[in-house]
């Protein structure tokens, strides 16, 4: 049934409106199932505090409770009563509600933006008014389902709202919908009833309104949007060819479009003989169909008309032909008036954007739901300005620079730029007409093109960020990536973290595979993935943990969940500790070869600048941490790798102020951190929280064969690049359906299982359980990024043969961190102490006492078995015979501790403070400076290696302490006690004295 069976419908049809609002609905003919669904409703006197909710009048981002009667939009609807009420709802948060209504969790969107019709609109009172101080939006039918954003056929742009609830009507006549279904005006349960009717359609038309021809500029709502290979209808009201404003604004559409890679976009002519400036509504009224106005498509535009504007004389306009900022001149000659624009300025310009610098951190309201919020924004950075300056040189040829600084530009005067930070470029400043230009100019140029002035967010870390769609993207380099591939210029998202900031992430990026269609990029992400498991699997290192800890780590920070690993190669020089750095890198290389030279930072560079780059990076390399011959050097490098790596592992960073008493923002770290090094971390509480590969293994490499077939693949092609871009794109999407918390949530609940898998492997290899699950903590987090390659692999349908090596790769990964776990177990504080007392006592730096001053074993008992070991063991307990007198020993160094025995057993009591302190001196590779007495004690009684022969001395509060006491011949001695073969033997070493459980 063609649209003009909307004829039937009468002011009666709209029993919930007022009698004018009903008429005006009629009379654009609009169905009633519409009209009801889409919240059109009278507003008066009565009603006034609903209407004003609906349409958001006097209301904030900050508080959307309740309307501000104080507003001047609420004394303009007050004032303008009665109305009809037309709410708008935005374009990304409609699909949004769609998404969340088609997995059943009934969410319906809410309006975004307010206008309302007044019916005496010469009152005082334009045709058509809009909230103050709102941002106009980009509008859909709220009853849009969600497939329509997903799988349209097609697309169309409507100037104004009742136009495009019109060409809604109409289209749903031409597709075969009852005159009886639409005609139904209730509204309730009215939105679900058109939603439903939508739904069941084949072809699926998305109808975007926007509020005039001008406003369709600079909306992030775009972003939620595919235009590729999508034909879109552009209907303006019928006055392009004459007016010169609707003309440019469509030629710009057209070229925006464009850019979007739409199939084509076609521009409709709903003009009317009888009718003014028609619109698409006037045309359907007039009895005209569907394919009536699909008929009126231009074959192109028409010639730009005549502007026949009346200026001012005075009036400035920016010529960009010309290069010139022009005054209209109006000239009396005689009975001749000339008018004519005269070249004021020989350079011109453009306000290009405004950027306002945001940073979000894990755990924060915009990440958690995707959506930026507008009011979070770090006020101790000002905004930046991008202005572009024209002029033309001496030959005739445009030439262009940028001039960029903080807002201030915005007001300042040209010639004051560079005192306010401006950054004006050699080439502009040398002009020689550039010192002429003032805030006249400066004006002009801003008024130019001012609605292609861009707002934009400059975002000051990679990875995730939020957007205005509530649909995040992400950030590598300077590439920002979100569902439909690359952001362009036009996007209000940008990347902040430059060279200039950070060395090195200039070489940062996501590419894309280079897809003719769907199937052509399925095929070749398909193609990436097996040919890098192929070869990073195939025999490059020598273990296989090792290839699956690069990949897992490599992409790791895709999952939009903190990364709390970081991971230490260490071994001698070209052991490949770096080349395999450099082999994680190769996926976030934005061109081949890219980190191959050089890995983006140094072990040497100061704390406060890894503090930075962890906080902005989504993985970072700290390479070459070598042994220096400056102790102080050595152990600042050490300690700022050791910091890093506990804010990685805890997800705090460093809460720093400003000189006048502010609050610095602080940088929550984000990354996946690698430390490649000579030798391991000196202090047990980091190495307990990375993944410790020692490189200086035999054959850790494979053959020279098998390692250039790698590194030929990362400097010839981005195939490992290539398959990070696709799991980003792939997460995006999935945001499309779910929502951003709800791919959020899904990935929480794998993180959960992936550490349950880890940890019961872990903890079966482990007597102590409690300490498996720190390690198993950080497995699962670097499984996830196994997991989401699995994901990609499966949905682009890779070989059985290549699914089954990325399964296996997640029990290689648990094995290699399990392995560092098991060494990590013999290299605790309590352990380490032990091994340095034992060395230090051997060497003679201290010594061990026995009764009233002599060797330890002068009182052995004769049935003991230690009897006939009394010369050797009190060597090793820091005493030497004399050389003259074979009968004589003499202590060496101070006293640590008191040789006792009990049940015939010896046993020390170590002084805890005087041992822990000489065996700190001699010994700071295994007591870092920072390592306490108490706790490296503590440890030593946890882990079994203290006698429990006596108990250990209370606090008053009941607390244990780290000492216990022995009354000998009247004497109370209070200590550490440890039997003798612990101390000698080693602690669970298997030299046949004392083990682990031998000594519990």
């Amino acid at each position: 049934m063609s649209a003009n069976a909307s004829a039937g419908w009468t002011p009666e049809s709209y029993p919930g409106l007022d009698p004018v609002d009903a008429a005006k609905v009629a009379s654009s003919a609009i169905a009633p199932l519409v009209a009801a669904s889409a919240g059109l409703f009278s507003i008066t006197e009565k009603n006034l505090d609903d209407g004003a909710a609906a349409l958001r009048v006097g209301m904030t981002k900050q508080d959307a409770s309740k309307p501000d009667k104080r507003h001047a939009s609420w004394k303009q609807l007050k004032a303008s009563l009665p109305a009809m009420a037309m709410p708008w709802f935005r374009m990304d948060e409609v699909a949004h509600a769609a998404a969340h209504d088609k997995i059943g969790a009934g969410v319906e969107p809410q309006p975004t933006f307010g206008q309302w019709r007044p019916q005496r609109p010469t009152a005082g009172f334009g045709k058509y008014m809009m909230v103050g101080g709102g941002d106009t939006v980009l509008g859909v039918h709220p009853s849009t389902p969600s497939s329509y954003f997903r799988d349209m056929t097609s697309i169309m742009i409507c100037e104004g709202q009742l136009k495009a609830l019109s060409a809604l009507t109409a289209w749903l006549l031409d597709r075969g919908v009852s005159f009886k279904d639409l005609s139904e005006y209730d509204p309730s349960g009215s939105r679900t009833r058109l939603r439903d009717i939508m739904d069941t359609l084949t072809d699926k038309l998305l109808i975007i309104s926007v509020v005039g021809v001008g406003n369709w500029h600079g909306k992030p709502e775009w972003e939620s949007l595919s235009f590729k290979n999508k034909p879109v209808y552009v209907a303006f009201d019928g006055d392009v060819a004459s007016n010169s404003n609707v003309w440019k604004q469509a030629d710009r559409l057209q070229s925006f479009l464009e850019s979007k890679k739409a199939l084509r976009v076609a521009f409709l002519d709903p003009s009317l003989d009888d009718v003014d400036k028609a619109g698409v509504d006037d045309y359907f009224a007039g009895g005209k169909s569907w394919n009536d106005l699909i008929d009126t498509e231009l074959a192109e535009l028409p010639d730009a008309p005549d502007a026949g504007e009346e200026f001012l004389p005075g009036t400035l306009r920016v010529n960009e032909t010309d290069c010139v900022v022009e005054e209209f001149h109006v000239d009396v000659d005689g009975a001749t008036t000339i008018k004519k624009w005269v070249p004021k300025y020989p350079m011109s310009g453009r306000l290009v954007s405004i950027d306002t610098p945001k940073y979000a951190a894990w755990g924060d309201d915009e990440l958690a739901t995707g959506r930026l919020n507008e009011a979070y924004v770090d006020t101790s950075i000002k905004d930046e300005v991008v202005y572009e300056i024209s002029w033309k040189n001496a030959d005739g040829q445009k030439s262009t620079g940028s001039v960029t600084g903080p807002s201030d530009l915005l007001t300042e005067p040209p010639d004051r730029w560079h005192m306010r930070g401006g950054k004006v470029p050699v080439s502009v400043s040398r002009c020689p007409d550039w010192t002429a230009m003032d805030k006249k100019w400066q004006a002009a140029i801003k008024r130019h093109r001012s609605p292609d002035t861009i707002n934009r967010y400059v975002w000051n870390h990679m990875g995730w960020v939020p957007t205005t769609s509530g649909r995040p993207v992400f950030i590598a380099g300077n590439d920002v990536l979100g569902a439909e591939g690359p952001l362009g210029a036009e996007s209000d998202t940008v990347a902040g973290v430059t060279s200039a900031m950070i060395p090195g992430t200039s070489s940062f990026g996501l590419n894309l595979v280079p897809a003719s269609n769907d199937e052509h990029y399925q095929q070749l992400v398909r193609a990436a993935i097996e040919e890098v498991i192929s070869v990073y699997t195939g025999g490059v290192w020598g273990k296989q943990g090792v290839a699956a800890l690069t990949i897992a780590a490599a992409i790791r920070p895709v999952v939009p969940i903190r990364p709390i690993s970081s991971i230490l190669l260490a071994g001698p020089p070209r052991g490949g500790k770096s080349w395999t750095a450099k082999a994680m890198m190769a996926f976030w290389q934005h061109e081949p070869g890219a980190f191959q030279s050089q890995l983006p930072g140094s072990a040497s560079d100061t704390k406060y600048s890894m503090e930075d780059v962890v906080a902005r990076t989504p993985i970072w390399v700290a390479d070459d941490q070598a042994p220096s011959v400056d102790a102080r050097k050595a152990e600042r490098e050490e300690a700022g790798i050791g910091a890093i790596i506990r804010s990685i592992f805890n997800g705090t960073g460093t809460r720093r102020m400003f000189s006048d008493g502010t609050r610095r923002q602080l940088n929550q770290p984000r990354c996946v951190f690698v430390v490649t090094a000579e030798n391991s971390l000196v202090s047990h509480s980091e190495m307990d929280r990375v993944v410790h590969i020692n490189t200086g293994e035999r054959n850790f490499l494979g053959g020279r064969d098998k390692t250039g077939e790698l590194e030929r693949l990362n400097m010839d092609t981005l195939a490992a690049n290539h398959i990070v871009a696709a799991c980003v794109q792939m997460l995006t999407v999935e945001a499309s359906y779910d929502g951003w918390s709800g791919v959020i949530r899904a990935w929480k609940q794998r993180l959960k299982q992936c550490q349950n898998d880890a940890g019961r492997w872990m903890a079966g290899e482990s007597d102590d359980k409690g300490k498996a699950t720190r390690h198993s903590e950080i497995a699962a987090d670097l499984m996830l990024g196994l997991e989401v390659l699995r994901d990609l692999a499966e949905q682009v349908e890779v070989s059985i043969e290549t699914l089954d090596k990325i399964e296996e790769l997640s029990g290689d990964l648990i094995d290699v961190v399990n392995s560092n776990f098991q060494a990590q177990t013999h290299s605790i504080p309590g352990r380490k102490l032990m091994e340095s007392l034992q060395d230090g006592l051997s060497a003679g730096h201290f010594h061990i006492l026995g009764a009233q001053g002599m060797p330890p074993m002068t009182e052995v008992p004769p049935t003991s078995d230690w009897a006939g070991m009394a010369v050797d063991t009190n060597s090793r307990l820091g005493w030497r015979m004399r050389s003259d007198d074979k009968t004589r020993w003499d202590p060496q160094g101070p006293t640590i501790g008191r040789l006792v025995w009990r049940n015939g057993e010896p046993h020390i009591f170590f002084n805890p403070q005087e041992a822990f302190n000489n065996a700190a001196r001699f010994y700071r590779t295994n007591i870092p400076a920072g390592q306490k007495h108490h706790s490296s004690w503590s440890s030593c009684w946890s882990e079994g290696m203290c006698s429990t022969e006596w108990s250990r001395q209370k606090n008053i509060d009941g607390s244990e302490r780290i000492t216990a006491r022995y009354n000998v011949r009247g004497n109370a001695i209070n200590g550490v006690p440890v039997p003798l073969r612990v101390l000698l033997g080693g602690y669970g070493e298997e030299d046949g004295v004392a083990d682990t459980d031998e000594a519990e």
